[in-house]
């Protein structure tokens, strides 16, 4: 058939130039040749398709289209009725040469099938920049190098962007290029979010939300760009430690050291049944100040009568947020830590402030002296 290309067989010459290898496969847009360039030694690619065929592999070659993560392509030349692509030769591993293999053997580890799937990104915005779309990306147009880098292949159906287009591969297609109406870079995200759901099988809640923006149906709700998409991965995949967590953390420690420094400076015993009920008291004299160049914390003396009970509720990888509060004579009221945070209070105001709020009044000093003076003397 004409659409096949012609029956090159192994070790037959082409082209004046050419030495047939193997043939690396045939579809209805032609057939696909590993070849030996007799001139340079070099292994090539050269793809065959009828001539007048939809292709735009020769704008690729004009447009100077040159990156790790596409496929080169050399030059053109016609043989008849047909047009031979001279294209780069991808060598993969022994058993995967394209990611329809990979997926093949079985399901690929997230952070793998991440890092393949920015390479794959990273192919397409090259082509977008240069206003080419590529219009039938699917994991079987994906060559991988090696078995692992990423090539974009395979440019048979591309178009300028705004162009109406037809064909495609039915599942990876977007709604609009399977009506045949015009298409921009949103048809290329579209099939970029099918790849993605393919190549990471349990993705999780956040990277979920990116694939559903990206696979949208409705094209002024779908991400515009392939930039977009690596952004919003990218911002799904970092570990967020809540506010609250470090703060807490932060005032245990502080709030433990000044406990320590206080037992070991002062002896005094606290009042019988003046703190029932509540944790044992400590008469804390500490003021928290801000840490210097070194991270240390310096504790200076001023007299604060306090029951602190810090509550810190851990589970797992820590996903509840802790919780820290600081009961003490006198206090209007405990705040934890995420109320706190929440409104941009750091740790180290947040002690500060509610040590404050537990040290008693100079009114409340002497009153509690001569009480204590009216009970020595009787």
């Amino acid at each position: 058939m004409l659409g096949s290309g012609p029956a090159w067989t192994n070790g037959e010459r082409v082209l004046d130039q050419y030495e047939i290898v193997d043939q690396l496969g045939r579809g209805g847009q032609g057939a696909v040749y590993k070849a030996r360039d007799l001139e340079t030694g070099l292994i090539v690619a050269l793809k065959v398709v009828a001539q007048g065929a939809h292709s735009v592999d020769e704008v690729l070659h004009a447009a100077g289209i040159t990156h790790p993560n596409v496929c080169r392509i050399n030059h053109t030349k016609s043989a008849g009725p047909f047009r031979v692509i001279v294209m780069e030769y991808v060598r993969g591993s022994a058993d995967v040469g394209t990611l329809r293999d990979l997926l093949a053997r079985g399901q690929v580890p997230t952070k793998e099938g991440l890092e393949i799937f920015r390479g794959i990104c990273a192919g397409v915005r090259a082509a977008h920049e240069r206003d080419v779309l590529h219009l039938d990306l699917k994991p079987g147009n994906i060559l991988l190098r090696d078995g692992k880098v990423p090539v974009v292949a395979d440019f048979g159906l591309a178009t300028v962007s705004g162009s109406g287009m037809r064909g495609g591969t039915p599942g990876y297609m977007a709604p609009e290029q399977e009506r045949s109406e015009p298409v921009d870079r949103r048809a290329d995200v579209f099939a970029l979010g099918i790849i993605l759901s393919e190549l990471v099988t349990n993705p999780g809640r956040r990277l979920q939300s990116v694939i559903d923006r990206a696979t949208c149906a409705t094209i002024e709700e779908r991400l515009s760009s392939v930039d977009d998409l690596v952004r919003l991965i990218d911002s799904s995949q970092r570990s967020r430690i809540p506010v609250a967590i470090v703060a807490g953390v932060v005032a245990v420690v502080v709030v433990a050291a000044s406990l320590a420094a206080a037992r070991t400076t002062h002896q005094t015993q606290p009042s019988a049944g003046s703190n029932a009920g509540l944790l044992p008291s400590a008469l804390v004299e500490s003021k928290i100040e801000d840490a210097p160049s070194d991270s240390t914390v310096h504790v200076a003396n001023v007299s604060v009568d306090a029951s602190v009970a810090v509550l810190v509720d851990a589970s797992g990888a820590v996903n509840k947020a802790n919780r820290v509060e600081a009961l003490g004579r006198g206090q209007r009221g405990a705040r934890s830590v995420r109320d706190v945070t929440d409104q941009g209070m750091s740790a180290p105001r947040l002690l500060r402030r509610e040590l404050r709020r537990c040290k008693p009044s100079s009114s409340s000093a002497r009153q509690s002296g001569a009480t204590s003076k009216s009970r020595a003397r009787s």
